[in-house]
């Protein structure tokens, strides 16, 4: 059974990852954490986060659909390679060349006999789908070639070299790697089964290469590849060898290294990248020239005898079997193959080791084959025991000598990897011959050393090397690493550099390496353009990529952007997207080239040839297997409808969705397989839906593990999978996310377990423990509040039952705040919270001081599954006060509010909040959203109705940017309706009849003839600036929003009528002429009470471009507001919360009756800063930049902040 292509999609975040890194934990080691999954199927358990290992022994024998990576660590050893092997040497007695490559498992060496003959390839129709190792697909319905283009693999079980207990990787690995090749369009993969079935014919812990062309052809496969992982001082190598069916086409070794478990998931993308191109097909190798080394007078005869011959195509199996044919003739030991490949083809060479030259001879002549051997002894070994050397020979003592049997001693001796030379040396004493194996051991490396790396960091170079200090001399592997820094620096656009190695002595025994790096010139990429596309022009094709050619303005953004960087793994991807871009659109047998690089003085021009094939669209769809599906039903499922174009994508999300329909109704096995059929002439495809639904499973119990201070109760009311009810995996999948969104735990993770009644099965919930209490104390310097301390004591889990308790101080020069809260989230055991809190503030204004006190209680409950939506019913009671200091100088609603003295509000309001992103302080997805009216008039003074909403969006930034950064668009906006009187407020000034009249005063009022729009009571009014709630970074804190005149009294001691106000810096007169009372400007006057510059402010002034003299004015806020942010944040340290943002604010407050969606109004702001999420809470540094600011205003604005931040 072949599996067919079908897109498949790698989640950015693993929130357990998230929660393993938040709770400090080291990827590198220690208790295992999941760090990613391919999401293709959610069923058997994946869903839900259900462990695979305890799954594989239960209830599961078949495929997984989603992989979840663990931990690893593992021993030196790799497949296919041991660490630290050196060549195999020449001839014995003869040290290798240095110069010559040894025939390896990358070069093809075979070590078997020739594999059977090939299968013939049956023809089927041509069909396409997703790749699954689940249920075998009926015979009659799918074929070894399925679509014109698509390539066959056959995917052999990892194996994993590992200390820890990690073998289940042994299938999910390849499972992943088989999703991703097939996700590609261009790979199908063999069933898993049929692959262990075939496998297991196979003797051999290390199948040959002409065993696993063999087994491709069985498989009817293009090829295969073999890989393993390994684990070395936390460090992480993928090594893979793709070995073709076909003859003519040489295997390839490939390898990467990793540093932690989430890069190995990234490597396994680089091996799709390059299985994928190996098997697009290349002319064969062939055989430029031939050598027969140390033959002697048989040299010519053999060559003579060989089938390899020059001109002939290198094929590796016949060289193999060319190899044991010479072995095999008498008087010859031993033969190895050594290959150098050229531009033109592969110089071969045979060296060979006749059996006259196995024994050496000792002072008691020459040895006779047949002669009794009486001792074994070794010699020459300083760090290789020799139990490791004689359990390898197996010449023993009391039995005849045998010539052939030594020289294959000498093999298996040199097979150890661990020897330069290997000699054999034979004395007769009168017991017999004593037989000496004296090994020359390959020097062990001490040193390794980068030269010449100016551009490229050589820990960046280290990281991908696989020769390590402390292991032997290994030619082959040395000339890996030299091609290992090549590829770096190709990827980092270097394609003229040059790689060198040079070996020097450092004592007996031990060596250096030095790796000589001539960079060369960074060649910008200048071109990319496609050639035979017609549906898409190249500008369509080009929107997608993360790959950007050199620009004018590069020299400015490249250094963040890589714009001009020709990157091979990061243009593979690009180009799958070009794949996924027109399988999307129909053309399901396109295919993609691999891009021509052209390397000028100029810089690179890419090009790439596309074959796009014919449009598809959706013919009939049926479903099979469920006899009960109501077709009508299914449509409204799916996105795929006949007669539309197809689309790959919905194809996928089209199964998944059937497939949730059945695990979400206790199918807990079920699997939708999607059968597909292209019919060439009508250009359609057919599409079934092959349903396996499998038994109905029931929960039995649930057990939860773990838990050693929360009670069960307070996980369990998150569960929304119950006992006794039928199996839902996205119940489990809820369940997680709300036990998650608790805070309580560092892991989450469910259970599967089988029962004897086979219709049912035991969950279990498996948590661990994390720290919900804290302390913290500090102290620092805020641009708003000068000096600041602050102390909290905080625990999110009181006496394990969920309770919320917090108390937290703030002392600083301009705010005070003494808060003290708790809250139940299900109060009384019911479905609703209950919180209530109690605050005391100071807070200083621009222009006046607020005291606060007050007390405020929610109630709450959920609005969804997952407890991301909440709706409240709020009520908060508290008590506000104003104080001037500098006399009775100022605006209107300031002397309102200091002459009334306490005011009080009574506030009831409904609130909603949603909540989806993925983190709630580094998130790079998802959105926040909250929205709430509230109504003051149930006692107190302060009566009005406000309304106000939030929302921010968070958008991952594209892949050419920083790792994990974000653009943020957030708006908050508020309004409110006043319903005071200015008659509400107790001013406590002298009665006057002055000003009554209209017309009898001109700049001059009594206070409630001032300012009559200004309704809503000045503790209640909106202030903008600096960052907070009503941020808008650039300006002072508190500094934006409408101004008025600063007043002064009258004085009747001069003669005034009591209780009337005019604007500072004006003096008040008598106009006899005209019998009224007028504020004359005089601010230069002797007795002026303004600032002295001669201009003074109108009563009827309300804007600033109105006021005369603006410096003589208050910011007396508004009652609507809007403050918009753009933002791109960026992480400077995942591992202490550190954060880089760019921002542009805007924004403003307004007065009654002013438009606030007037963008000609609003404020602006731009900066950068640094956020970082300390023990103490957020912490911001900012320095912003007012766009065009007033002249009382000031540029640059630094901020500091502790707290908060606004969305």
């Amino acid at each position: 059974m072949i599996a067919l292509p079908v897109e498949t999609r790698l989640p950015r975040n693993s929130d357990s990852a998230d929660s393993a890194r938040k709770a400090g934990r080291s990827f590198d080691g220690g208790e295992p954490a999941v760090i990613a999954c391919e999401q293709r199927r959610w069923a058997r358990g994946g869903r839900s986060g259900l462990r695979l290992d305890s799954i594989r022994r239960g209830l599961v024998a078949s495929w997984i659909g989603v992989i979840c990576l663990v931990g690893m660590a593992a021993p030196a050893s790799v497949w296919g390679q041991q660490a630290g092997s050196g060549p195999e040497p020449v001839a014995a007695g003869a040290p290798s060349s240095p110069d010559s490559t040894e025939a390896r498992p990358s070069d093809s060496t075979e070590s078997e006999a020739s594999a059977p003959g090939e299968k013939k390839t049956k023809s089927e129709p041509e069909r396409v789908g997703p790749s699954s190792a689940g249920p075998p697909i009926p015979s009659d319905a799918v074929g070894p070639i399925l679509v014109a283009g698509v390539a066959v693999v056959a995917v052999l079980p990892f194996q994993i070299n590992s200390a820890k207990s990690l073998q289940y990787l042994s299938e999910s690995l390849p499972q992943l790697l088989s999703a991703r090749l097939v996700g590609t369009g261009k790979v199908a993969t063999v069933d898993p089964e049929q692959v262990k079935e075939a496998l297991a014919k196979i003797d051999a812990l290390e199948p040959s290469d002409a065993q696993l062309r063999a087994l491709a052809r069985e498989l009817e496969a293009q090829g295969v590849v073999a890989a393993s992982v390994t684990e070395l001082a936390g460090r992480y190598s993928l090594d893979a060898r793709f070995v073709p069916a076909d003859k003519t086409s040489r295997g390839r070794s490939l390898s990467w290294s990793a540093g932690s478990e989430r890069e190995l998931v990234t490597r396994l993308g680089d091996l799709t990248e390059q299985v994928v191109a190996i098997v697009s097909g290349a002319d064969p190798d062939r055989v430029i020239s031939l050598q027969v080394v140390g033959a002697g007078d048989r040299g010519e005869s053999i060559r003579r005898s060989v089938t390899s011959q020059a001109g002939a195509a290198y094929d590796p199996d016949q060289v193999e079997a060319d190899r044991a044919a010479i072995e095999s003739g008498d008087g010859i030991a031993r033969v190895s193959v050594s290959t150098e490949r050229r531009a033109g083809g592969v110089l071969l060479t045979f060296n060979v080791v006749r059996a006259d030259a196995i024994v050496g001879t000792g002072a008691g002549g020459a040895a006779r084959s047949g002669q009794v051997v009486a001792d074994i002894r070794i010699r020459g070994n300083r760090r290789i025991e020799q139990d490791a050397i004689r359990s390898r020979i197996r010449t023993k003592a009391g039995e005849p000598l045998n010539r052939g049997k030594l020289a294959k001693d000498v093999q298996e001796v040199y097979a150890l990897g661990f020897f330069r030379n290997v000699y054999v040396y034979a004395e007769e004493s009168p017991e017999g011959l004593t037989v000496t194996f004296e090994v020359e051991e390959n020097p062990v490396i001490r040193q390794i050393s980068i030269i010449g790396n100016d551009s490229v960091d050589g820990d960046d170079i280290r990281d991908i090397l696989t020769l390590t200090t402390g292991s032997t001399l290994d030619y082959p592997l040395l000339h890996e690493n030299e091609e290992r820094i090549s590829a770096l620096y190709r990827q980092k656009g270097y394609y003229l550099a040059e790689v060198s190695f040079s070996i020097s002595e450092e004592s007996q025994g031990s060596v250096s390496v030095d790796f000589d790096v001539d960079e060369g010139e960074k060649l910008k990429l200048r071109s990319i353009q496609f050639r035979g596309n017609a549906a898409f022009s190249n500008k369509e094709l080009l929107r997608s990529f993360s790959t950007k050619k050199w620009r004018w303005y590069s020299f400015a953004t490249s250094w963040f952007d890589q714009t001009g960087t020709y990157s091979e793994p990061l243009f593979a991807r690009d180009l799958r997207e070009v794949e996924k871009k027109y399988t999307d659109d129909g053309y399901l047998q396109v295919e993609v080239s691999q891009p021509l690089v052209d390397a000028t003085e100029e810089g690179l021009f890419v090009t790439i040839d596309i074959k796009e094939g014919p449009q598809f669209r959706v013919g009939e769809i049926e479903v099979s297997g469920d006899q009960t599906m109501d077709l009508d039903a299914l449509r409204e499922r799916v996105r795929l409808n006949q007669g539309d174009v197809f689309n790959r994508s919905y194809l996928t999300a089209d199964v998944e969705a059937l497939e949730r329909h059945y695990t979400d109704r206790g199918f807990f096995l079920a699997t939708v397989q999607p059968l597909t059929r292209l019919d060439s002439q009508t250009k359609t495809v057919d599409v079934q839906f092959d349903v396996q639904k499998g038994p109905l499973y029931f929960v039995r119990t649930i057990n939860i593990s773990g838990n050693t201070r929360t009670i069960d109760p307070v996980i369990r009311r998150e569960m929304q999978v119950v006992e006794g009810q039928l199996y839902s995996a996205r119940g489990i999948q809820i369940s997680t996310q709300r036990i998650r969104r608790l805070g309580f735990f560092e892991d989450i993770s469910f259970d599967s377990k089988p029962t004897d009644d086979p219709s049912q099965l035991d969950l279990g919930v498996n948590v661990v423990e994390r720290p919900t209490g804290s302390f913290s104390f500090g102290a620092g310097f805020s641009s708003q509040d000068g000096l600041v301390f602050t102390a909290s004591l905080a625990q999110s889990n009181l006496f394990g039952r969920g309770y919320f308790v917090n108390l937290s101080i703030d002392v600083g020069g301009s705010t005070n705040r003494y808060v003290a809260s708790l809250s139940d989230p299900y109060f009384l055991g019911s479905q609703f919270s209950l919180a209530g809190s109690i605050f005391v503030t100071d807070v200083q204004f621009e222009s006046f001081r607020q005291y606060q006190q007050g007390i405020n209680f929610s109630l709450g409950h959920s609005l969804a599954e997952d407890n991301s939506a909440r709706g409240a019913l709020n009520y908060t009671y508290r008590s506000r006060e104003v104080q001037q200091d500098t006399g009775i100088f100022a605006a209107s609603p300031i002397i309102r509010e200091v002459l009334q003295g306490n005011e009080s509000a009574s506030i009831l309001g409904v609130s909603y909040t949603r909540d989806t992103r993925d983190d709630r302080f580094t998130a790079i997805s998802g959105t926040n959203f909250g929205a709430n009216i509230e109504y003051a008039g149930l006692g107190g003074f302060a009566r009005f109705l406000r309304f106000e909403a939030r929302g921010a969006w968070y958008m991952g930034a594209p892949d050419f940017l920083f790792d994990r950064s974000t653009f943020v668009l957030s708006t908050r906006i508020g309004y409110a309706i006043p319903f005071n009187q200015l008659s509400d407020w107790s001013l406590n000034l002298p009665e006057t009849t002055a000003c009554d009249v209209p017309g009898s005063c001109v700049n001059v009022g009594q206070l409630n003839q001032i300012d009559t729009d200004l309704r809503l009571p000045l503790t209640e009014r909106y202030f903008l600036g600096g960052i907070g709630t009503f941020q808008l970074r650039g300006y002072r804190a508190r500094s934006v929003g409408p101004r008025r005149s600063i007043l002064r009294p009258s004085e009747p001691l001069l003669g005034q009528p009591a209780g009337l106000f005019y604007p500072v810096g004006t003096e008040l007169e008598r106009d006899a002429t005209n019998n009224r009372w007028v504020a004359v400007c005089q601010d230069t006057g002797p007795n002026a009470t303004g600032n002295g510059n001669g201009r003074c402010n109108n009563l009827n002034d309300k804007n600033v471009d109105q006021f005369g003299d603006v410096f003589e004015t208050d910011v007396v806020g508004g009652n609507s507001f809007i403050s918009s942010s753009f933002e791109y944040r960026f992480p400077i340290s995942e591992s202490v919360g550190l954060q880089g943002v760019l921002f542009v604010d805007a924004g403003n407050a307004f007065y009654e009756g002013e438009n606030l969606f007037d963008v000609t109004n609003w404020r602006y702001g731009y900066g950068g800063g640094v956020l970082w999420f300390s023990p103490f809470g957020p912490l911001q540094l900012v320095l912003g930049f007012p766009v065009d600011p007033e002249v009382f205003e000031q540029s640059p604005v630094f901020e500091f902040s502790v707290g908060g931040f606004g969305l």
